[in-house]
């Protein structure tokens, strides 16, 4: 199913919020960011919206790729798209200029801070941030069509013998499953940890080998037009141990707790609350060691952050994964992690025909 995305609406929305800020132009690197506002993607590229145009530094690498396609940017092409950058903000005498304080290098900073003493550099980072965190129907057509794919990836993985196979045997299967089934590519490195190890939070796949007894931990995801999907599942090779079992069910009872919190208005931290809530009962609460949650888009880890710290409240068209998890150093750990979209009247769980362990 093809998916279109507006672009130009999406630059709209930008451009009244930068006349709020009172900002007259806009500097974006991240090439996910500049991918939101135009459809394309590059590295070391620079975007510049101001209220007339918008204008997009790169270098001749993608000169013809540009050529090509089409898109609604004039395209700037420079050994230093940085300098061209800077070059025109001073000739289009651009006082108030936003950047994006958290993707700026600091030597990229420091370049357009010498180049522009006579510009305000204004750090308005969380204009974007507040639009791509609610997401639109197309862009969530597109998580769920990551979710799907990777379903599809965790059923393969069940059928796939594992016994005698390395932990990186396993996630390169599982890549490459996920690459044959209409992927742009996985959503990040899959993890596949076995034994122990799963109670590194996040451990990377090994050259261990799995045996007949082992538990896994599984964390995978997809990418597809851009967007992303990351579920955590559990799985054991032989029959579950009484131990094993009863967190699991602890874990998952967890996650229920704070996916019933989920309604425009409340405050994301009341999330991450009721599942360190429910640990609390059975003293694992220090077992728990990172966030409930995080945003899932463009960027597999973006606002919001679903956190004790967060107070901002939950908003209609928010899509986060709620992923609470148990390590037991020395034994396992445990982490079921699902994706949740934040609707008018509460919550959807977009990946709820995945079963919580495979």
């Amino acid at each position: 199913m093809k998916i279109s995305f507006n672009f130009k609406k999406r630059v709209c929305r930008l451009k009244i919020s930068m006349k709020k800020e009172g900002i007259e132009a806009l500097v974006i690197s991240k090439k996910e960011r500049i991918y939101y506002l135009t459809g394309y993607s590059a590295e070391d590229s620079f975007l510049l919206v101001t209220s007339k145009k918008i204008y997009l530094f790169t270098d001749a690498r993608y000169k013809e790729t540009l050529r090509i396609n089409k898109y609604t940017f004039e395209a700037v092409f420079s050994k230093k798209p940085l300098k061209g950058l800077a070059k025109l903000i001073s000739g289009l005498n651009l006082k108030r200029t936003g950047i994006e304080q958290q993707h700026l290098s600091v030597n990229q900073y420091l370049f357009l801070r010498k180049d522009l003493n006579k510009v305000q550099l204004i750090p308005t980072g969380h204009i974007l941030n507040s639009m791509m965190a609610i997401k639109d129907e197309s862009e969530i057509k597109a998580i769920r069509q990551a979710i799907h794919i990777t379903g599809k990836a965790f059923n393969y993985f069940k059928r796939l013998k594992k016994a005698g196979r390395t932990e990186k045997e396993i996630a390169a299967l599982l890549d490459f499953y996920i690459l044959r089934h209409e992927a742009d590519k996985g959503g990040y490195e899959t993890m596949v940890i076995s034994g122990a190890r799963t109670a590194c939070a996040h451990a990377q796949s090994s050259g261990k080998k799995i045996n007949s007894k082992s538990n896994l931990l599984i964390d995978l995801g997809a990418k597809i037009y851009g967007y992303n999907s990351d579920l955590t599942r559990v799985y054991t090779l032989s029959k579950m141990k009484p131990g094993f079992s009863k967190i699991l069910s602890i874990v998952i009872k967890a996650q229920q707790e704070a996916i019933q919190k989920v309604s425009p208005g409340r405050k994301i931290s009341e999330v991450d609350l009721a599942a360190r809530n429910h640990f609390k009962k059975f003293k694992l609460e220090k077992y728990f060691i990172h966030a409930a949650g995080h945003g899932v888009g463009l960027n597999v880890h973006e606002p919001p952050a679903v956190s004790l710290n967060n107070t901002e409240c939950l908003k209609a068209g928010m899509v986060f994964t709620i992923e609470p998890g148990i390590y037991l150093p020395g034994r396992f750990g445990i982490r079921v992690e699902d994706i949740v979209l934040v609707t008018k009247n509460g919550y959807e769980v977009l990946s709820n025909d995945i079963p919580n362990s495979i």
